[in-house]
Formats: structure tokens, C-alpha cells, sequence
């Protein structure tokens, strides 16, 4: 046993990081090590560039906007609105969440919106008309539950 090594132990077997000179750490520790702080700036840049985006989305008065993942969501749930606030509603919007309200009808969506997920539920809807979903080309999921919806014209989900 040389003098380098601690009494009781092997050679080569760590005992404590303050017992070893930078050179001599393992090589599984300094891999650790990077990678650890490889995922902590990867979240602080992932975070910095959500905010700086945020800040460039349009988000209406009264609603909520923010990301979930990479999509933009417009929370405007239970905020009393009788319409949706088109103006100042971002045409990147991903989700849009109107449910709780008090939307009685719904005027044709701008043509330039890309939302994906429409929520609507619970409001006071009664009537679905041809043109009110008819410019969202990119709508995958939209929830009607909790209206009071007596009448769906033939081509509005064409």
C-alpha cells in the first residue's frame, strides 16, 4: 500500500471527493457531473425562450396565455365572457379554452387561426351554424358537451 491510499482500502476504489486530485477523479463522476449540469442549462435556456416567445403571443383581456409543452394555449374559462375575444387572440393558438362561459352563439372564427383543440363546454349554446367552425382548417378536437344545442346545421363539421 502506497501512502496515496487510505488505510482499510484499495487502490483505484474513491473514498471521497476531497481525497482526489482532478485528475485522478473517476471518469463515471465526471460524466455525471456534466451531464448534470448539461440538463440544468438546458432548462434554464428552455425557460428563458418560453418567456421570450410568450411575451411576442397576442393573449385577449381577461384570458389566460401561456405554454403547455410547445403549444400555445388561451385559457378564457369562467371569466363570464357572452363572446369569444377574436381580437387579441393570437392566430398561433393551439388550445383554446372558453369553457364556463356564457356564449350563447358563435360568429364565424377568423381565417387565419390555427387552433387545434376547441373547448367550449358549458356555456349557453343552442345552435351550431354552417359557417361557425368553417375557417378552422386545423381543428382536431372540439368539446360541445353541457350546452343546450337543439340545432346542428348539415355542413357545419364538413
Amino acid at each position: 500500500m502506497d501512502s496515496a491510499t487510505p488505510p482499510f482500502q484499495e487502490k483505484n476504489v474513491p473514498w471521497g471527493a476531497n481525497n482526489f486530485a482532478w485528475g485522478e477523479f473517476p471518469s463515471s463522476f465526471l460524466a455525471m457531473a456534466l451531464d448534470n449540469i448539461e440538463t440544468g442549462m438546458a432548462a434554464l435556456l428552455l425557460s428563458v425562450v418560453a418567456s421570450e416567445l410568450a411575451e411576442q403571443l397576442d393573449c385577449p383581456e381577461d384570458c389566460d396565455c401561456h405554454y403547455f409543452r410547445i403549444n400555445w394555449v388561451t385559457d378564457c374559462s369562467e371569466s363570464n365572457l357572452t363572446n369569444i375575444p377574436f381580437e387579441g387572440l393570437d392566430h398561433n393558438v393551439y388550445i383554446l379554452n372558453m369553457i364556463g362561459n356564457h356564449l350563447k352563439e358563435i360568429g364565424p372564427f377568423p381565417e387565419d387561426i390555427k387552433v387545434r383543440t376547441l373547448q367550449l363546454a358549458d356555456n349557453q349554446l343552442t345552435h351550431i351554424k354552417n359557417d361557425t367552425f368553417s375557417n378552422l382548417q386545423y381543428l382536431v378536437d372540439i368539446d360541445l358537451s353541457g350546452n343546450n344545442i337543439t340545432t346542428v346545421d348539415s355542413h357545419s363539421f364538413v
